[in-house]
C-alpha cells in the first residue's frame, strides 16, 4: 500500500485511470487531448481545447474534501484489509483526527461497500426473516425485520463427499414484515429460476416468491430440524451478530444499520480472498465511482436507509 500509493500524484493516477478507463474525454466539447492540471486547485483538471474545468472527485466519496488523497486510499486499507472490521476510534487513531471526523469518514467508507451492478443470487438460495433490537430516534430500542438471503455452495472433497457451505450473502433493511416488502427485496437479490428454500412464513407468499422455485418447509416447534434445515443461514447471521457486538458494542442507529448490514456482507463475500489486497482494490473502485451520503443527510430527518 506504501509503495502503491505513496503519494499524492500517484492517488490522482488511480483515480483518473479509474475516471476515464477509455481515456480523458470532455464533457463539453468531446475533445480527448490529455487535460491540463491546475496545480494550484486540489484534483483539479482543464480541457486544452474549450478550457472546461473538472472536478477530479466529482461523483466520487472523495467530493468536496480538504484532506489529501493519500489519507483516503489510507483509510480504505484499514477498513479493507481488518477481516474482523474497524471503529472510528481506530480510524482517528490511526490517522490522527478527531473522533467525529473519523465516525464521518466511517461512514462513507461503508456506504460505498456495495457494487450496484453485482450480479443477484442465483442456484440454491436459503432466505429467511430476523429482527434486530436498533434505537430510534429517541434513542429507545426498537426491533426492526431484516431480510436475509445466502447462496447454497455445494463442493465435493477428495474423497466424493458432499459439503454444503455458506456462499454468497445478502441483507437489506425491510419497512415491514409483508410480502410485498420481502418481494422487491428477492427481485433485486434473487435471479430468476433460482430455488429458495424458506421456513414457510407468511411473508414469502405466491407474489413475493412468484420469479423464483419456492421450496418452503414448515418445521415448526421442532428446532434441531429447523437450525439443521437452514444451517448456513444460521451461521452467516450468528457471525454477523458476534461481529456487531464486537466491533461496535452498543445497538446501532435505525438509520445506520443498512451501512452495517452492507458492510458485513462485503467482508463475508470475500472472506475466501487469496489475497488481503484483493478486498482493497475492489473498496477501491467502488469508491472512485461511486458518491456516499453526507453528514447532513444522514442526519436529515427525511433520511431513509431503504
Amino acid at each position: 500500500m506504501s509503495g502503491a500509493f505513496s503519494s499524492e500524484a500517484q492517488c490522482e493516477a488511480y483515480l483518473f485511470s479509474q475516471k476515464y478507463p477509455d481515456g480523458f474525454v470532455c464533457e463539453r466539447c468531446g475533445s480527448v487531448a490529455a487535460p491540463w492540471r491546475i496545480l494550484s486547485r486540489h484534483c483539479l483538471l482543464e480541457c486544452r481545447d474549450c478550457g472546461q474545468q473538472i472536478g477530479l472527485t466529482t461523483g466520487t466519496i472523495f467530493e468536496n474534501t480538504k484532506k489529501l488523497l493519500c489519507d483516503w486510499f489510507r483509510a480504505l486499507f484499514e477498513v479493507a484489509v481488518h477481516k474482523t472490521g474497524v471503529s472510528a476510534a481506530h480510524i482517528a487513531r490511526v490517522m490522527g483526527f478527531s473522533e467525529n471526523t473519523g465516525l464521518n469518514w466511517l461512514r462513507k467508507l461503508r456506504a460505498v461497500t456495495v457494487n450496484p451492478e453485482r450480479a443477484p443470487l442465483s442456484g440454491e438460495v436459503e432466505t429467511d426473516t430476523i429482527f434486530f433490537n436498533v434505537q430510534d430516534e429517541y434513542g429507545k430500542g426498537v426491533e426492526v425485520p431484516v431480510a436475509v438471503a445466502i447462496e447454497v455452495e455445494r463442493n465435493i472433497d477428495k474423497w466424493g463427499r458432499e459439503h454444503a457451505m455458506p456462499g454468497r450473502a445478502r441483507m437489506g433493511l425491510l419497512e415491514n414484515q409483508s410480502a410485498e416488502a420481502m418481494g422487491k427485496f428477492l427481485k433485486k437479490n434473487v435471479a430468476k429460476g433460482s430455488t429458495l428454500v424458506t421456513d414457510g412464513g407468511t411473508e414469502f407468499m405466491a407474489d413475493a416468491a412468484s420469479h423464483v422455485k419456492h421450496k418452503p418447509e414448515v418445521t415448526g416447534q421442532d428446532w434441531e430440524r429447523a437450525r439443521a434445515r437452514m444451517a448456513r443461514l444460521n451461521l452467516f447471521v450468528a457471525n454477523f451478530k458476534m461481529w456487531l457486538r464486537g466491533t461496535y458494542h452498543p445497538s446501532p442507529h435505525l438509520r445506520l444499520l443498512k451501512y452495517y448490514l452492507d458492510e458485513h456482507c462485503f467482508r463475508h463475500n470475500r472472506r475466501k480472498s487469496k489475497s488481503p489486497l484483493k478486498p482493497l482494490q475492489r473498496l477501491l473502485e467502488l469508491a472512485c465511482r461511486l458518491k456516499a451520503p453526507k453528514w447532513r443527510e444522514l442526519q436529515g430527518a427525511s433520511f431513509s436507509p431503504t
